[in-house]
């Protein structure tokens, strides 16, 4: 799977979550809803190193 490929496969529901608690957190806790997209990124560069790596053992 190509990284551009994961990436738009990953991103659509991270970023709906992101929206969903942005604005269904109260006022003073939106600014967790950005843990979301730290959690994307997270995810996604963890899943990308696997995939790089399991590609140089092959």
């Amino acid at each position: 799977m190509s990284h551009e490929k994961l990436y738009w496969l990953m991103m659509p529901p991270f970023l709906i979550m992101a929206l969903i608690a942005y604005f269904f957190l109260p006022f003073d806790y939106r600014n967790s809803a950005f843990v979301v997209l730290v959690l994307f990124w997270t995810t996604y560069y963890g899943l990308k190193y696997q995939l790089v790596k399991k590609a140089n053992r092959e």
